[in-house]
């Protein structure tokens, strides 16, 4: 398809330059017409090869600075954007928006302004500028709708669906999908059909219906290579593999990923690459395949830096942190962790502060109604009055102008206390939002302390385990030696433990007061008496570990935490119906 249009194209520039070398009349001046056939050209080999779209599009400009084309310059500036994208230099792209943005009339629809906003949301979707995205998508879907351009409006709500499923809002999404499948089924566009069926076969599986799912994915697939669109075929790939993995299906899963990988490779796109690096390192780990999971993760992380996705940042950081976990490797585990935790804060923050701002607009709309009603209100009641007042009104001058300013005054009365009592009610809305988005950040930072804590204590008994597996070795080797050799070894053995155990258990100790502040003055207040290795033995058991993960942390006896925690019951007046770690945990 795209040959023929180029051949066609090509064609036409060919006759008119002949046109113009053969009729003496004509002079060889560039027309708006050249320029255009000259950016469709580009722009048939956009995503594809982008350095001939690239040339195509500087020749278009060498013809646009010979004549006065304003549009051709928009056309100009939004292809060249266009190309920065599926290059994934976004802030090129930003540049050229600037660009454009004088050389616009914002004011009146135009194919060109609807392209300029909708390609502007792309670029803030790989950037992770969900609320940004979704602002200029719905400027796109108005100004299509003033032209009447009816798969541009669908892919509009396409792109809207995928902005709230960016975002785990899988209602909205499926919303929005369900809206542009109805209106591309108006139309006889298959690429904008296979795309929107694309996104709703995500939707299908996000609520667990693989079967269909799978269906729409492959119905998807059909149409995308039927118009030879490499792009669609390789998400479609994607998705398809997604599919296989939870169907346990690792063999095929891959396959469909390294063909994704090839397209995307191809194609020279970034951003595709960093999700399908990304997605083979989680099929090789539910394959088993550690080492070329990490790999695949890794590289994942370095492409989507070199992009500055933070999404994608996230991602690759999440499937490391997985992997290393599997892998029993707890320090970069938690490393990367880390590194999750805080992109996804940050995220999370963005969020927190767009449902704030969506809050108070929807605060300041309903504000603006209710002006409008006590408006409405004024002027009813301000008709009725003059209607009652003409036929009476040479006969009651005075006594109507005392009614009628007596009516004004009350009115504005009412009108200032209403709306005072309206903005109250709006402050005290915005608050109670900021007090719940403050109470789930505090949820979020006491998860994660948690979840350090709970790695700490897996690395005392992990450490443990390794000081009792040593010590199993010097004493198998004490076998023969003297007993003085014997005593000194066991010495040995005895400081290692000793400094370890302190070290760690101070750390540990440090941790656990930062994550249950007030564990030990509340024991202390029910149990003033405890010893030192009965308030240690408590706090383990509130993280409720077993009898013997406690003897190897402590390096006792179980026999000897069995005591100490029989001690603990009689000192806290606990009866045999009374479970001591339930009372532990409410404390």
């Amino acid at each position: 398809m795209r040959t023929t249009i180029f051949f066609i194209i090509l064609l036409a520039i060919v006759m008119r330059e002949e046109y113009a070398i053969g009729n003496n009349n004509y002079h060889a001046i560039p027309d708006v017409g050249v320029v255009d056939s000259l950016l469709e050209l580009s722009k048939s080999f956009v995503a594809i090869d982008n350095e001939i779209a690239l040339l195509y599009a500087e020749k278009a400009r060498q013809q646009i600075n010979q004549v006065s084309y304003s549009k051709g310059m928009i056309k100009y500036l939004l292809l060249k954007a266009r190309i920065a994208y599926y290059n994934d230099n976004y802030e090129w792209a930003f540049e050229l928006f600037d660009s454009i943005n004088p050389l616009l009339n914002f004011n009146d629809a135009s194919v060109e302004l609807a392209c300029y906003y909708s390609q502007k949301a792309l670029v803030n979707i790989c950037l992770g500028n969900y609320e940004t995205s979704g602002v200029l998508t719905m400027k796109s879907i108005e100004v299509n709708k003033e032209l009447n351009r009816m798969p541009e409006i669908a892919l509009g709500y396409n792109l809207m669906g995928r902005i709230f499923l960016e975002q785990d809002e899988i209602e909205k999404a499926e919303d929005y999908f369900q809206l542009a499948y109805k209106t591309i089924l108006e139309t006889k566009d298959d690429l904008s059909h296979a795309k929107i069926l694309g996104n709703m076969g995500e939707i299908e599986e996000l609520k667990g219906n693989n079967k269909r799912a799978l269906g729409h994915y492959q119905q998807s697939s059909i149409l995308f290579d039927k118009r030879g669109d490499l792009r669609g075929m390789a998400s479609s790939l994607m998705r398809m593999a997604g599919i296989k993995v939870q169907q346990k299906d690792f063999k095929n899963a891959i396959y469909n990923l390294e063909e994704a990988e090839k397209i995307y490779s191809k194609l020279d796109e970034k951003y595709g690459i960093c999700l399908v690096k990304n997605k083979l390192s989680m099929a090789h780990f539910e394959a088993g395949n550690i080492p070329i999971a990490i790999n695949n993760a890794i590289a994942s992380l370095q492409i989507s830096k070199q992009i500055n996705s933070k999404p994608l940042i996230a991602q690759a950081y999440e499937s490391l942190f997985t992997i290393y976990e599997k892998k029993g490797d707890l320090r970069k585990a938690l490393d990367a962790f880390k590194a999750f935790e805080e992109i996804n804060t940050e995220l999370i923050s963005w969020q927190n502060n767009k449902q704030i701002a969506t809050v108070e607009h929807n605060a300041e709309i309903k504000a603006k109604e209710k002006d409008i009603q006590i408006l409405a209100q004024k002027n009813r009641i301000r008709t009725l009055q003059v209607y009652f007042l003409i036929p009476f009104v040479f006969l009651l001058i005075l006594s109507t102008g005392s009614i009628v300013l007596f009516l004004r005054m009350k009115n504005f009365k009412l009108g200032k206390e209403q709306e005072i009592l309206e903005k109250r009610n709006r402050i005290s809305e915005i608050e109670n939002q900021l007090q719940k988005q403050k109470q789930k950040t505090l949820e979020n930072e006491l998860e994660l302390k948690n979840r350090e804590l709970a790695s700490k204590a897996l690395f005392i008994l992990q450490m443990n385990e390794t000081l009792q597996d040593i010590s199993s070795k010097i004493n198998h080797a004490n076998l023969g030696r003297t007993f003085e050799e014997k005593q000194k070894l066991k010495n040995i053995v005895g400081e290692i433990q000793l400094a370890t155990n302190s070290n760690i258990w101070e750390e540990f100790d440090v941790a656990f007061n930062q994550v249950h502040t007030s564990f030990y003055s509340k024991l202390l207040k029910v149990c003033p008496n405890l010893s030192s290795t009965e308030i240690k033995i408590a706090a383990l058991l509130k993280l409720n570990l077993s009898t013997k993960e406690i003897a190897s942390v402590t390096f006792k006896s179980v026999s000897a935490i069995k005591t100490t925690r029989s001690r603990l019951r009689t000192k806290l007046n606990l009866s045999r119906d009374e479970n001591l770690i339930g009372y532990l945990l409410m404390l």
